[in-house]
This record gives structure tokens, sequence and C-alpha cells, in this order.
């Protein structure tokens, strides 16, 4: 899960994703994010191979951090990718972001 930021938040500059990452047989996670236009991919903004906030765990921790000054303002999907050693992936924890000038 993506707890940080909310969805539809308007952000700039360096953004922390907040939340957890984890799943049986646990194998990576990736964060991605799109352009929402018609002819976009889904581009890399961090992954790993530990799991975040393993089990139960009281608040969210620190799954990445993206620099918006890479990107064109405006505004973008972000998904969250949990994959087991199997290959299976849950469906992703999908925002909404309006990167700020």
């Amino acid at each position: 899960t993506i707890q940080s930021p909310a969805d539809g938040e308007r952000v700039s500059g360096a953004v922390s994703f907040l939340g957890a990452a984890d799943v049986p047989s646990f194998a990576f996670y990736k964060i991605e994010y799109n352009d929402l236009s018609p002819e976009g991919t889904w581009l890399a903004i961090t992954a790993s191979t530990s799991p975040v906030c393993e089990g139960t765990c009281t608040e969210a921790e620190l799954l990445g951090t993206w620099d918006t000054t890479l990107v064109t303002p405006g505004d973008y999907a972000v998904r969250l990718v949990v994959t087991d050693t199997q290959g299976n992936a849950p469906l992703p924890c999908e925002i909404l972001l309006s990167v700020a000038p």
C-alpha cells in the first residue's frame, strides 16, 4: 500500500513514498509512474528486493523517493507493484499525483 502521498495530492521536489510492500514468498517491489498519455509507458522510480513493513507494522515506512524535478509538471499515475517468487503480483496499488512546477 502507498499511504503517503495521498491520492490526488499536488507534489513537487523530492517526494517520499510511505507505506508497506510485503506478500507471502516476497521477491521484490517497484514503484513506477506513467504520464497518462495514450502512448505512455510505466517508468521505474525505485525497486527493492527487501520487503517493507514485514508482517504487521504500526506505521508506514519509506518505500522510495521520486525526484519530480526530472519530469514535466502535470498529472501522473504512480503504482506500487509487489511480486512473489513465483512471479505473481496482486493488483497494484495506484494513485494519481499532480506534479507542480
